[in-house]
């Protein structure tokens, strides 16, 4: 009933993607400060305001380069972009009807992935 500056960005997955695109095309242009967004490192694997793969769990699975980066929503969303590959990746789904629970989610994000990079003939090797 109000307005949240943390609601989220909705849309269909199509459109998310292409969002995230047009911010990974401009990261790529010369002096772009949207590259900032995607290289600068903080803590752990975490960029300003995005994040990448890091050691151990990661959402991503096993075949996403190192170059990936992308952001997880709190409601079992995630979006990848992975520059070396010119490839976005989108996921829409609701983990917290009907309970709030992590289990599955952080089960089905690498399957979802792996199955995506597989499809796309990525391997270990590829990035």
């Amino acid at each position: 009933g109000g307005v949240s500056t943390h609601a989220g960005l909705f849309g269909t997955a199509a459109a998310v993607a292409h969002v995230v695109d047009c911010y990974r095309i401009a990261a790529q242009r010369p002096k772009c400060a949207m590259a900032t967004f995607f290289t600068h490192r903080g803590a752990g694997s975490h960029r300003l305001g995005w994040d990448g793969i890091s050691a151990g769990y990661t959402s991503t699975g096993q075949y996403f380069p190192t170059d990936t980066v992308g952001h997880l929503g709190y409601t079992g969303t995630s979006v990848w972009t992975v520059p070396s590959k010119e490839t976005t990746v989108t996921v829409l789904t609701n983990r917290i009807h009907p309970v709030d629970d992590l289990t599955a989610i952080r089960a089905a994000r690498p399957r979802i992935h792996d199955a995506v990079a597989t499809a796309l003939g990525w391997d270990r090797n590829s990035g």
